[in-house]
């Protein structure tokens, strides 16, 4: 999805033990820069999984990227959607109701014109304001909402 007209980078969460103790894991998803923070999207394009005993097959690697790949035009349509739909009194309950009132209201008080606008700013909220700990529970809830 990173091309040199967009923003929001294919990213690729790779989990592996040192001693075998566990197999390897590959999620597939996007990241979205804010400053020098991210917003990773919830939603996984596709997953892979191998354990060690087994071996590791090249030809189901390639098919994890492939269904990524496949995925990348309807990610690509949901953020169309998002940059011109408007904030609705039902996202705005669902926002309520997936993130909490208090840190809805800190950003649906900056009247954002669109849902996109909406998002990068709960986003940003999120990565500057909330505490580390908290922040990756705060990123799940607004991607649920979002879709994404």
């Amino acid at each position: 999805m990173s091309d040199s007209d967009s923003e929001i980078a294919l990213s690729l969460f790779l989990h592996n033990s040192y001693d075998m103790s566990e197999g390897v894991r590959m999620m597939w998803g996007a990241i979205r820069s804010i400053c020098t923070n991210g917003m990773v999207f919830g939603k996984i394009l596709s997953r892979y999984y191998a354990k060690h005993t087994k071996g590791f097959q090249i030809a189901n690697l390639q098919t994890s990227l492939t269904e990524t790949y496949d995925q990348i035009p309807v990610i690509q349509d949901r953020i169309k959607f998002l940059e011109t739909a408007p904030v609705t009194t039902e996202l705005r309950d669902r926002l309520e109701s997936g993130v909490g009132k208090k840190l809805s209201k800190n950003v649906l008080e900056q009247n954002p014109a669109t849902q996109w606008m909406l998002y990068n700013g709960l986003t940003n909220f999120i990565s500057h304001v909330i505490e580390q700990r908290h922040r990756a529970r705060y990123q799940q809830a607004v991607s649920k909402v979002f879709e994404l």
